[in-house]
């Protein structure tokens, strides 16, 4: 509906009444701006989704040109949990802006996921039952990732261990049994080779750490897992686990070459970090 005051009406009314009549057509002019600024801005918002998805298929055929050149490898994992490491403290370092920590390392880790999967599809064995354990899972390997769940470490292992590239997480409140008692780092033994989770951002998952057969590599900022019966022999040591007179004992660095009189060297992995604030 057009409503029309030629300059006599106008000096006719009230002041009060020619203030009503201001207020109304400068909220129809806002209202009218608004309506052109969100057009523009989901015209806008479309095309950085178009890029955004360009970007995603062009990444699919950087992988996939790697793996031609690296050629067919079956039995192989393609986790490689160090570099993953360094890409989000990166992205951790560069982020800023409303959009929570949690939900961008969330969309990296579904990208390095799915990718890690298309060159070797694994799956994830968790040695819990409880729900922030899968919740954890998915977080970390993606919501395609098939992911069995067992009531102890010990049979998410076992289980684990008769695939090639699949993969464990193990909660470290589990310390009913000394699960890690048995695994080392010589070659093609199954070892610790990452903490879940790596960001401590605004989501709370539990602490846990991730089995496989993956070749270990220094991330920058490091902690050498090892299982002995006297936690005070290693070096500045922190017990992550204890049962039976067996520990778990993290160590500051990379220290996987060097040889601990009464300790065992069963992984190492990048230290967990708190998010920037």
């Amino acid at each position: 509906m057009h409503i029309i005051f030629n300059v006599v009406d106008i000096m006719r009314l009230s002041a009060q009444a020619q203030g009503v009549i201001r207020d109304s057509l400068n909220e129809a002019s806002f209202f009218m701006t608004s309506a052109e600024d969100l057009a523009r801005f989901r015209v806008e918002i479309d095309a950085i989704d178009t890029h955004m998805h360009q970007l995603l298929l062009t990444r699919a055929s950087v992988v996939a040109q790697i793996e031609a050149a690296k050629g067919l490898r079956v039995g192989i994992s393609a986790y490689r949990p160090a570099r993953e490491a360094q890409m989000m403290r990166h992205l951790m370092a560069r982020h800023a802006g409303p959009f929570p920590y949690a939900g961008a390392e969330h969309i990296w880790r579904e990208i390095i996921g799915n990718f890690t999967r298309l060159q070797s599809p694994y799956a994830v064995h968790i040695g819990s039952n409880a729900p922030e354990m899968r919740d954890l899972a998915h977080f970390q390997f993606g919501a395609l990732t098939p992911i069995s769940a067992y009531d102890t470490a010990q049979a998410a292992l076992a289980s684990a261990q008769s695939q090639p590239i699949d993969m464990a997480l193990i909660s470290l409140a589990d310390a009913a049994q000394p699960w890690w008692v048995g695994f080392g780092i010589d070659e093609g033994q199954w070892r610790i080779v990452a903490a879940a989770p790596l960001v401590l951002a605004e989501k709370a998952f539990p602490p846990a750490v991730i089995m496989a057969r993956v070749p270990l590599e220094p991330s920058g900022d490091d902690l050498t897992i090892y299982t002995t019966q006297q936690a005070d022999l290693v070096p500045n040591g922190m017990v992550l686990g204890a049962s039976s007179g067996h520990f778990m004992v993290a160590r500051a660095g990379y220290h996987v070459a060097e040889t601990l009189p009464h300790a065992k060297c069963i992984g190492a992995y990048a230290a967990p970090f708190h998010a920037p604030q």
